[in-house]
């Protein structure tokens, strides 16, 4: 049995979120969104929009079970009052301007709305330009017009606000688009989807609206440009779409694919899928690209490729023995670009790996002898591979080694010098910063001069009156006490060796001066 969608006033509901919006009595649909009863529906059921109650004024359609329709208003004089008038007892009173028929006097008893007007929510209520129902601020969000019904329908699943371009009472409710979607859905050729489909990319400006891509492509990102893939069997190289892979590019799966870096062109992204070379790795070997042959082969300019040597050389330049640059026989002998089979001159030996005698390499001095031949030594192979040995050079003499020791003591003495020197500079300018805190530079005035001159004298004659005065009383004093000495020697020699170390004894200084002594007596 199917279930009775009665909502609530003031909720939606949208793929299973309850949206806060005024609504009228609706159903369910198949695709899970709201939509609203047929005009004098009450009530409807789930899936199919039939009717469970009908409003007052009202009758059920006899060929549409999904319709109600209005009853003919009658007077008590049993006068059928026509559209726009309705019975207001022994006479048929006209509607509300709003109503194009009505139960009663008022814009709220419009059964049908007036031409330009639908109904919601039991009024009738003006359409913009686009169909959207206009119902306050915020009631009519997510209506719009629909011609068939007379009255607000539910825009399309998932949508928020919705609207009918160029909306006209010829208008129907399939042409309305989405203008905004539910959270989680993005906006895409007016439809509400998860994604963007292909042909399109999410618009980075509000992250909320599908933008379509390039006509040339199939799929793209971040702009209409940037081409991830192609239509019309198009390759997609660099955000573009082309018709053949550019240099250093291949195709793969719709793509251009770029190459390894040692080829010019190729067919695949490993290093020997290499059909043609850059200038520099030319040299074409087995799909590689090389930047020169191997030691029994040379370049072919013509082919791009790497040819043998022939069989006489071990090395060469180009086709043929005439290019010979090494030998394959180590006895054979390089002339010219051939190797041939011949002796070095005056039996040296010749060197492997480069055809030629030693005698080809070494100048050999000619002296005459007194036969009238050559004297000359003629070099050998014996003896290359002997051990060098290093010549370490003269060490240093005792005089060298003493002028160099003198000549770092100089270099310090004449540090040392330049450090003291240093050092009065600034005691000099510190002492004389000193004076100059204290006003001690300052020019003395007379008095100041004489009252120094004054202290110097009489400090100085007094100085030298008490060292004479000194002497003189000190004579009798001191000679007194060295008689007596021997006798206190003897008193003091009875005395224990720990007592005399004791520091509360008199000391000799202070029995001979009788001064005490600033330091502590040695025992």
């Amino acid at each position: 049995m199917a279930l009775v969608a009665v909502m609530p006033v003031g909720r939606i509901m949208q793929m299973g979120q309850s949206v806060p919006l005024v609504w009228m009595d609706s159903f369910f649909s198949d695709d899970g969104s709201c939509r609203v009863c047929q005009l004098g529906c009450s009530s409807c059921l789930d899936s199919t929009g039939i009717y469970s109650a009908y409003e007052s004024g009202f009758t059920l359609s006899s060929t549409d079970s999904t319709k109600c329709t209005p009853q003919s208003s009658v007077t008590s004089t049993r006068t059928v009052c026509t559209d726009g008038s309705f019975s207001g007892g022994t006479a048929c009173t006209a509607c509300n301007a709003l109503c194009s028929t009505c139960t009663g006097s008022t814009g709220n008893d419009c059964i049908v709305c007036g031409s330009g007007r639908y109904k919601f929510n039991g009024s009738c209520v003006n359409v913009d330009s686009n169909g959207v129902c206009q119902a306050g601020l915020t009631a009519g969000n997510g209506f719009v017009a629909d011609n068939n019904k007379k009255e607000c329908e539910a825009c399309p699943e998932k949508c928020t606000a919705c609207g009918i371009t160029s909306f006209t009472i010829a208008s129907t409710i399939d042409q309305a688009k989405c203008t905004s979607c539910l959270p989680g859905f993005v906006l895409s050729s007016g439809q509400c989807v998860e994604s963007c489909p292909n042909g399109s990319f999410l618009d980075p400006k509000d992250n909320t609206t599908c933008s379509n891509c390039d006509s040339t492509c199939s799929t793209c990102a971040n702009s209409f440009t940037t081409c991830l893939t192609c239509a019309n069997n198009l390759l997609a190289s660099g955000g573009t779409c082309v018709t053949s892979c550019p240099s250093g590019t291949f195709s793969s799966s719709g793509a251009c694919v770029s190459s390894h870096t040692d080829c010019a062109t190729c067919t695949g992204t490993s290093f020997n899928h290499c059909p043609t070379c850059p200038s520099s790795r030319p040299v074409l070997s087995n799909g590689r690209c090389l930047p020169v042959c191997s030691k029994a082969e040379f370049f072919d300019s013509a082919s791009g490729s790497c040819k043998s040597c022939d069989s006489s050389c071990a090395s060469c330049s180009g086709d043929g023995g005439a290019n010979c640059l090494s030998c394959a026989n180590d006895n054979n002998i390089l002339r010219s670009g051939r190797c041939v089979s011949t002796a070095c001159e005056s039996g040296t030996s010749v060197v492997n790996g480069l055809g030629i005698c030693l005698s080809d390499l070494v100048a050999i001095p000619q002296t005459s002898s007194p036969t009238g031949t050559s004297s000359g030594i003629l070099p050998s192979i014996t003896g290359i591979d002997s051990p060098i040995v290093e010549d370490r050079g003269q060490r240093l003499e005792w005089w060298q080694i003493f002028l160099m020791a003198l000549g770092c003591a100089f270099v310090i003495l004449v540090l040392l010098l330049c450090w003291r020197r240093q050092a009065r500079k600034r005691r000099l300018a510190a002492t004389q910063e000193f004076a100059r805190q204290k006003q001690l530079d300052r020019p003395k005035t007379w008095r100041e001069r004489v009252i120094r001159f004054g202290e110097r004298l009489y400090a100085y004659s007094g100085r030298t009156r008490d060292s004479r005065g000194a002497h003189k009383g000190n004579d009798l004093p001191l000679s007194y006490r060295h008689r007596n000495l021997k006798h206190e020697s003897r008193r003091h020699s009875k005395k224990t060796e720990s007592d005399l170390n004791t520091m509360s004894d008199e000391s000799m200084y202070t029995y001979l001066t009788g001064q005490p002594r600033r330091a502590t007596e040695v025992r």
